[in-house]
């Protein structure tokens, strides 16, 4: 789906406001209709709010035909999770939670914008991807009526494992081997920012990612400056393999095992899949959580920006 600028956005919104009500009238195709913004509410600020709070009260949840047209329906999703991004976490919270209790008119609607959430806020692959919404999504399945007991035991592991290291908390601290057999500790490293990296030795996704960072001008420079400490981990128990593939990280990285698996045993780090990666602060609080090797340049790249 393509995601339209915000500022655009509401642009087109003003514009569609402006050309009065007479013509909508007249023209009864299946749309998606947004709400008019109040005149008086000129700040951006103030008018996205607003936005995010009545985006869907002109959505009609009980036409499942809409299920069928992922260009309108869909893709009006797809700018409601952008339109959030410039709202509070607050009001985030309140959005999403009010939507899905309309979507509860319909189990079939329902059923389809929750499935939409995950794949859009959830799923590893997606650009879109954002825990943070992804918890008032969680909170509403635990209460909903339109779920059975399966789902709700599911969503409830779902939600323990997002609000675990999550983003501005401390990271959750843990000792790691070093190839000299030297027992060292996460929270120990001294750098403004520290990149882990937790990998299964052969998985593929965690060789490309390697791969890009290991190629990465902007991170060899970042290391190289001792901006940035980059500690891979291997959570599991085969330190054959470990040793294996040892010599396929840059010597300047940390590379480590966990001997007694008390990473993956304790539940540290949500490990479903790998490679998974964290970018912490100074004071080993999370930035960036579960994010792709691509995510964390483009973050650095940001910052440059953002400097100038």
């Amino acid at each position: 789906m393509e995601r339209i600028s915000f500022f655009v956005f509401v642009l087109i919104l003003a514009t569609a406001c402006s050309s009065g009500t007479e013509q909508r009238k007249e023209e009864k195709p299946k749309n998606f209709e947004m709400p008019q913004i109040p005149a008086e509410l000129t700040n951006p600020a103030d008018r996205a709010v607003f936005l995010a709070d009545h985006y869907w009260d002109k959505f009609d949840f009980s036409d499942t035909t809409y299920c069928s047209v992922p260009e309108i329906t869909e893709q009006a999703f797809v700018n409601f999770i952008d339109l959030l991004d410039h709202i509070p976490a607050k009001n985030v919270d309140c959005s999403i939670k009010s939507m899905l209790k309309k979507a509860e008119s319909d189990s079939i609607m329902y059923a389809y914008f929750v499935k939409l959430y995950g794949e859009y806020l959830y799923n590893t692959d997606s650009p879109m991807r954002n825990e943070e919404y992804y918890i008032p999504v969680l909170e509403s399945l635990l209460t909903s009526d339109k779920v059975s007991d399966v789902m709700k035991i599911k969503s409830a592991k779902q939600l323990n494992w997002v609000k675990k290291n999550r983003i501005d908390s401390v990271a959750s601290d843990f000792v790691y081997t070093d190839k000299k057999g030297r027992i060292n500790r996460m929270s120990s490293i001294k750098a403004p920012r520290t990149l882990l990296f937790f990998y299964n030795p052969g998985c593929e996704m965690c060789s490309e990612a390697l791969s890009f960072l290991k190629n990465s001008a902007r991170m060899k420079a970042l290391v190289r400056d001792k901006q940035l400490v980059v500690l891979a981990i291997y959570p599991d128990g085969d330190i054959d393999a470990w040793r294996e593939h040892a010599a396929d990280f840059p010597k300047e990285w940390l590379n480590g095992y966990d001997k007694d698996r008390v990473i993956d045993k304790g539940e540290l780090y949500d490990l479903k899949t790998f490679p998974a990666i964290y970018l912490l602060d100074e004071d080993k609080r999370v930035i960036l959580k579960n994010t792709s090797a691509e995510q964390i340049e483009t973050y650095y790249d940001n910052l440059i920006v953002e400097c100038h």
